[in-house]
């Protein structure tokens, strides 16, 4: 398997991708140690767990338990990866745009899919 060098344009959308990949990770990381704001010993950095699934008032979004949101963020940044990597492994140019804004097409799809 040969290694393809990214186009300009390619290169732009993998350094958006890679900057809210970023985001995403920092996230994820934070989530494992936070607690819920449902719970009495709550820290200013609550997460809102234990609540009702899908939006709430005021636009944030809750999650039954803090393994759904930790799955559902973890999922996230496993497709935003391989989105952010595809390019070194396409064929050619018209592939690799293809494929980068595709795959995190789909996988919102599939997200959507499965949760709705």
């Amino acid at each position: 398997m040969r290694i393809r060098v990214p186009t300009a344009i390619e290169l732009v959308i993998q350094g958006l991708l890679g900057a809210f990949l970023v985001l995403l990770v920092m996230d994820f990381l934070q989530a494992l140690s936070a607690t819920a704001c449902s719970s009495p010993n709550r820290s200013p950095d609550c997460y809102p767990w234990g609540m009702t699934e899908g939006p709430m008032e005021g636009g944030s979004w809750g999650y039954s338990s803090k393994a759904n949101y930790l799955i559902a963020s973890g999922a996230a940044v496993l497709v935003l990866g391989i989105a952010a990597l595809a390019p070194f492994f396409s064929r050619d140019r018209r592939s690799g745009l293809v494929a980068l804004v595709s795959i995190p097409a789909l996988g919102w799809i599939g997200f959507r899919w499965v949760t709705g």
